[in-house]
């Protein structure tokens, strides 16, 4: 399977690489990044690899990377990554 990113996981994933690279520097921001797209491609491998999240629909799965959790439904030919959140962040205000 492949990926797919939504607009909000796009803008979620740019804004963790400008926070790491003003907080830690551009080889941390640059490691972050591909720990993402490596996560990402551990969903596309094992889709069921992740918690399911009744709270939010019955499609929705997360997976823990570092400090965020990315948001995604299995569909038919695609992994759809819907967000990329901090740990800290509400889910259910942000995938509504």
């Amino acid at each position: 399977m492949k990926y797919k990113l939504s607009e909000n996981s796009i803008a979620d994933i740019r804004g963790i690489y400008h926070y790491t690279l003003a907080q830690f520097g551009a080889e941390q921001a640059v490691a972050y990044h591909l720990g993402l797209e490596q996560a990402f491609q551990m969903i596309c491998d094992n889709p069921q690899v992740g918690r399911r999240r009744p709270e939010i629909d019955d499609l929705t799965r997360s997976l823990v990377h570092q400090s965020h959790m990315i948001y995604y439904e299995v569909q038919t030919e695609v992994i759809f990554i819907l967000r990329v959140l901090h740990g800290r962040q509400d889910p259910t205000r942000h995938l509504s």
